[in-house]
């Protein structure tokens, strides 16, 4: 069960790449007969050097990467010179691969620049193989700040992975909805909001209209137009979402609680703070019967009726929340539970300058400065 935009927004924001780089374990892609004796030999000795580069890449040390370097360097040269450019393009995106990591990012481009040239040469503009690669050089651009560079890539990947794919496979919409996602966090809503839609249908086509794949990518779609201040836009795609997950999962589920939360955010965003605390309570009311009163997850609802009680100027009410969140998130073993810390702290901390009371504040700040670190 994925955590809601609301509730998780204490969580790292994803900086993760779209899709991770993608490396290659083996060298077994269509053969190529080599020429008499010599190239068998050549062959042999390219396949040896590359087993042995994964092997040390797999070890991931810098030591063992600065030994695999070498290894598929020779590897992509014994098979450029058989003629194998499909296993040439394997050993040199994983030298590309070991660039990326070491930050020697030129090098790393210079590379993926050609292994998309063999790929698109030996298969053609749409496959697999070149949308993962077309990925690869959004992420590098990416990574060296280069944002406007890397767009037209991820483009150009997602649209090779959907055609390549199919409408059909799963990872076509998983793609959609990954750069959509990734677009709404930059507040690109003109570019996430089409990927979006375009990956409900996807998943309304796989999963059925009232799954919860189509509910979580609804609640993507919803936060994005939330973002941008779109509100009348946001309000229908997270009530169908609520519904979904109503029919699918029963009204006392923690799913339900999430999109509960989500309408409180969207009630919050738009100043109805009445509105906000009665969904915001009822979602308190489903995560402490479903999950238990000292679970993580409750911590952040009661962050959030805190801070909106704190809106209200009702800080009494306010401070109370704030503190029992802190307690709950104190008290949890949960994965995100320091995330949920955090956040009760910080908004405590607010609340606390808000209301002069600048000494305990202070306190406050320090109690967050030690969980952060």
């Amino acid at each position: 069960m994925k955590i809601s935009p609301r509730i998780a927004r204490g969580r790292a924001a994803a900086a993760a790449a779209l899709v991770a780089l993608t490396l290659v374990a083996s060298a077994s892609a269509r053969a190529h007969a080599p020429r008499g004796a010599q190239g068998q030999a050549d062959e042999a000795a390219a396949s040896r050097a590359f087993d042995e580069a994964v092997r040390l890449h797999g070890e991931g040390t810098p030591e063992a990467l600065s030994r695999a370097m070498p290894k598929y360097e020779e590897a992509a040269r014994l098979w450029r010179a058989a003629g194998d450019e499909l296993k040439e393009a394997r050993a040199l995106n994983n030298l590309a691969a070991i660039h990326y990591v070491r930050r020697e990012h030129a090098k790393a481009l210079v590379l993926f620049e050609r292994v998309l040239a063999l790929f698109e040469k030996n298969h053609g503009p749409v496959h697999v193989e070149v949308a993962k690669t077309l990925n690869n050089i959004a992420n590098l651009y990416s990574a060296m700040g280069q944002d406007a560079q890397a767009e037209p890539f991820h483009d150009r990947s997602v649209e090779t992975f959907v055609k390549a794919l199919g409408p059909d496979d799963p990872n076509s919409a998983q793609s959609l909805k990954l750069l959509g996602q990734q677009y709404a966090r930059e507040g690109k809503t003109a570019k996430a909001a089409p990927l979006l839609v375009r990956a409900v249908a996807l998943e309304e086509r796989l999963y059925g209209a009232e799954s919860e794949e189509v509910a979580e990518t609804l609640v993507s779609l919803a936060k994005t137009h939330l973002d941008a201040g779109e509100f009348e836009r946001a309000e229908p795609n997270y009530r169908r979402a609520l519904a979904i997950r109503e029919k699918v999962f029963g009204r006392e589920h923690p799913a339900v609680a999430f999109s509960l939360n989500n309408f409180a955010a969207l009630h919050f965003a738009k100043g109805e703070y009445d509105k906000a605390l009665d969904y915001d309570r009822r979602s308190l009311a489903v995560l402490e019967k479903a999950l238990g009163a000292e679970h993580e997850l409750v911590a952040s609802v009661l962050t959030d009726i805190g801070s909106v009680y704190s809106s209200q100027k009702n800080f009494a009410e306010a401070e109370r929340h704030f503190l029992r969140a802190v307690s709950v998130a104190e008290k949890s073993r949960g994965e995100n539970a320091a995330a949920f810390l955090r956040n009760a702290l910080a908004a405590y901390a607010r609340m606390l300058r808000a209301t002069k009371r600048d000494a305990e504040a202070a306190k406050i700040e320090a109690r967050l400065k030690a969980v952060a670190n």
